[in-house]
Order: C-alpha cells, then structure tokens, then sequence
C-alpha cells in the first residue's frame, strides 16, 4: 500500500490526512506538539470549552462546513446583521456594526464613508471573483507587493485607512493594513461589508471543539510529541520524512506546517520557492480568556473592535458565547482579548498573571461591567498567529496549489500561506494537498 506522510497537525495536515484515509489511503501525521489542531486548538476547563486561537466559522467557510458535517459536530448561526458586533469610535463612543448604522454615518465620518463606498462600488463590479472560494480571479490584485493600506488610500483615502482598513485588519489579522496584501486585505473589507447578512456559522461549543472531532477522527494515524527535522528528497523525488525517532518511508509527503517551519525542514528547495516562503510573515498575538459570571458586554455583542487611534492596546475583546452558545455553562460567559503584535514584544515577557491583570484593567476601561476576578484566566503567547499574506504571496504559491514542488517529485505543501489565510484556506488548502497526492498516486478524482 501507499504510504503519505503527512507533517503537522494543524488544520491543513488534519484536514490532508482525513481526507487521505476516507479514500483509502495509508497517511501518517508527524506533529511536534503533544497536541493537534495547531492554531484551531482548544481547551476545556471546569465546564468551559476554549477556542485558544482561531474563533469563528464565517458563514461562507464551505471546507469547514462539511468537515463539520461528516464530524457531527453542530452549527450555530449568528446573523451580524442583528448588530452581533461592536466597534469602538472616535469620542469613546461604541456603536453597533451594523447596515443602517453604515448608512446613516453613525460608524464612521462623512469622508471615510464616502471613500469607503467608492471603494466598494468598484469592487462590486467584481462579486462573483470576491465570492469565490478559489482566489485566482483577482491575482491582478496580488501584482507589485502593493499592500492593503496602499490599496485603499490609492483608491479611496486616508480616512477610511485609518477608520476602515485599520481596526478591520487589526482585529483580523492582529496587524496594521500595510503589513496585509491587497488582495487578502479587499478579500476581508469585502466579507465584512459587501453584505448587510454577514453570518458566523460557529461550533456550538466552539471552534476548538471541532478541532477536537477533526483530532479524534484522525488519533489513530497521527504520532505527537514527533519534531520532523528534514523532509528527505533523493534524485529529484521525495524520499521521506526524517523525525527524532528516524526515517519515515512515504511515497508522498504533504508539508502543512508554516511556511517559516516549511523552509527550515525542506534544504533542498528551490530558489524560487524558497524565496517565496521567505517573503510570507506572520503576525504576533497575546490571547487572554477570562470565564466571567453572566455577560458583561452588551448583549448580543460578539466582538468589540478597537482601532489604533482608541488609545486601547487591545486589538479585540468578544464573548464567545455569541457565537458558541455551548462554550461556556448557562450563565457564564467566555470573554475573549487579543493584543496585536504591537504590543506582544512588551506582554510576552511578563507572567500570565501579570498580563491577566492588566488585561482586565483595560477591559474594564471600556466594559465597566467586567468583574474584576474572572473565575478562572488562560493566556496564550502565539508567536505565528495569523499569516499575513504579503502582496505578491498568493501569487507566487498559486502556481504550487496544484503540483508538487519542482524538483521534488511527491512532495506537496499545504497551510493558510498558500491559500487565502484563515481556517477555511487552512482546511482547504489540506484537502487541495490530498487531492494532489491521490492524482499523483493514481487513485484519480473523487
């Protein structure tokens, strides 16, 4: 029988593996924590159900739809368009993030308005390229590194950079717009305003939660605490996979790790496509969970965003509950905080309970209502949270989506990097990886 290896078991690598062994083929997961589900990861305390990185199921994420599906894990709709959000403005004030308040200027200034509007007429002209799951329609958006910030200014102003694109790409990506693409950057303005019916389809228990059934369906194929040291390619094809503990054979080896891991495991890369992970950066982020009592932000409210200019170091703070009525005992809520990578550089040395306590210190600032003893506190120090997508990424991994690397027969990468980043590229981008194998292994199409 053929052999797949599979390093890492992320998204991408759980996703790859699944789907190997539903066709019937014999894959492996090498992954060097003594846990799956990498940045989609959970964790349960005293009843409560914690998503440690990625939080949400938009309502277009088709991949981890079905994969929830098949797994029996439920779904619970959250319309945004029932103003489930919150954004803090200009004078301190917080308004809801919804359609009429969009049109009646109550988000943003008359001229970051208009900018934005103008910006998003043009690209209406563009929906069904915006709509689809595959990117290859708007590469033209991808040509000459420009950046998401860049984009918006040359094409609508420095208002809505700085009331639009910043607190968006901050709470998304944990960044400022000029460290996003274009391309992934108008991919995000779109999915947050080019409908008024934008909806989350979250695990009820939380995305970790389904991390958790993705593991479990993969457990008795993937070997943790097994750091991958180099990819081995002989004569030109792919040879195995080298661990701590030896040689893995493989007739085919899917690498879903981060593009930075990626480059350090594969020596004998290309130039080109060395260079090309190269180019793919990460942002930084301190992720703090409090279990509180009740609900102290407004009710309703998932996620209350926090541009640059508020005076807040916080990118992001929402209830989980929200959107995962299940992650949390009735009555309690699950409150959520994320520090851009502005600010990692001076939290990440402190000890959690420091951070803790200053993380409430600052929710309470703009939540009066958020006690002051949580009834229990996680922080999560993630050095690669999310992948950025510099301008000229997709472009330069577009041609590897369907192919295994030059000079290396059978060996096939998958992650966010090589896709539009987010769990669903993760996931997609697994499944894209498989469905390469299994043409290369003769096994053909589903």
């Amino acid at each position: 029988m053929r052999k797949v290896v599979v390093v890492g078991g992320g998204p991408a690598g759980l996703a790859a593996a699944y789907t190997l062994r539903r066709r019937g083929v014999e894959a492996t997961i090498l992954e060097s924590a003594d846990h799956a589900g990498g940045r989609m990861a959970g964790e349960a305390v005293d009843g409560f159900s914690i998503s440690t990185g990625t939080q949400f199921f938009d309502g277009t994420y088709s991949t981890a739809r079905r994969l929830a599906g098949e797994l029996d894990v439920p779904l619970h709709t959250t319309r945004l368009a029932g103003g489930a959000m919150s954004q803090h403005v200009k004078g301190g004030r917080f308004r809801r993030v919804t359609f009429a308040n969009l049109c009646l200027m109550r988000l943003y200034s008359p001229r970051a308005l208009r900018q934005t509007m103008k910006v998003m007429l043009k690209l209406g002209r563009r929906r069904s390229d915006l709509l689809a799951a595959d990117y290859a329609g708007l590469l033209d958006l991808d040509v000459g590194g420009e950046s998401f910030a860049a984009y918006a200014l040359r094409h609508g102003g420095p208002e809505m950079v700085a009331e639009v694109c910043d607190p968006l790409a901050v709470s998304v990506v944990l960044a400022r717009p000029d460290r996003i693409g274009a391309l992934f950057g108008v991919r995000s303005l779109w999915n947050a305003l080019g409908s008024p019916f934008q909806t989350f389809r979250n695990p009820e228990q939380g995305v970790g939660a389904f991390a958790a059934a993705l593991g479990e369906a993969c457990a008795d194929f993937t070997l943790l605490s097994r750091p991958v040291e180099e990819v081995a390619v002989r004569d030109g094809a792919v040879h195995g996979v080298v661990a701590d503990d030896g040689l893995h054979r493989a007739d085919a080896v899917i690498c879903a790790t981060t593009a930075t891991t990626a480059r350090r495991i594969i020596p004998s890369l290309p130039e080109d496509v060395s260079g090309a992970l190269a180019q793919v950066t990460y942002s930084s982020s301190c992720h703090v969970v409090l279990g509180v009592e009740g609900h102290p932000l407004a009710p309703g409210v998932y996620l209350m965003l926090f541009p640059t200019e508020s005076g807040f170091r916080l990118a992001s703070v929402g209830d989980a509950t929200v959107a995962a009525p299940r992650s949390a005992p009735e009555g309690n809520g699950l409150v959520h905080a994320y520090y851009p990578e502005q600010h990692t550089g001076e939290l990440f040395p402190l000890d959690d309970a420091e951070i803790t306590r200053q993380c409430i210190e600052e929710v309470r600032r703009a939540v009066p209502a958020m006690p002051r003893e949580p009834l229990f506190s996680r922080v999560y120090r993630w050095n690669e949270a999310v992948c950025l997508s510099p301008g000229g990424t997709l472009t330069a991994m577009h041609r590897l989506r369907s192919a295994s690397v030059p000079g290396a027969d059978g060996l096939f990468l998958a992650g966010e990097y090589t896709d539009i980043p987010g769990v669903e590229g993760a996931l997609r981008s697994g499944v894209t990886a498989a469905e390469n194998v299994l043409q290369s292994l003769g096994f053909g199409q589903q």
